[in-house]
């Protein structure tokens, strides 16, 4: 992942089990976003119904998308084996919400 800018920190505790505290609250929260991820990335794979919008034509319609190829692929069509799609992700840039062009103003 790349930031704008690196940036690092020290957290000092005023004592040892100021320090431990911290660890431990910095240890659960590692966890549990990883515990989270893991629930993301396989609901990915599993698949969802959602609105995939027309460009040319402004219209959505309702198609299945799922995980492929190990999380490098999106993948949709109108169920999961039928008349399906794909992208490579590392050719998007990112995936928006709604229908936010100037297509559909």
């Amino acid at each position: 992942c790349k930031v704008p800018e690196k940036r690092e920190y020290v957290l000092i505790g005023s004592t040892p089990a100021e320090a431990e505290r911290w660890h431990n609250a910095i240890r659960a929260a590692i966890r549990a976003e990883k515990a989270k991820m893991e629930i993301y990335r396989v609901m990915m794979e599993e698949g969802f119904t959602m609105h995939k919008y027309n460009y040319s034509n402004s219209k959505r319609s309702r198609r299945f998308f799922w995980s492929a190829d190990e999380g490098k692929q999106l993948c949709w069509g109108r169920a999961k084996d039928e008349d399906t799609q794909s992208v490579n992700l590392r050719e998007c840039i990112g995936i928006t919400y709604g229908p936010v062009t100037t297509t559909f103003q």
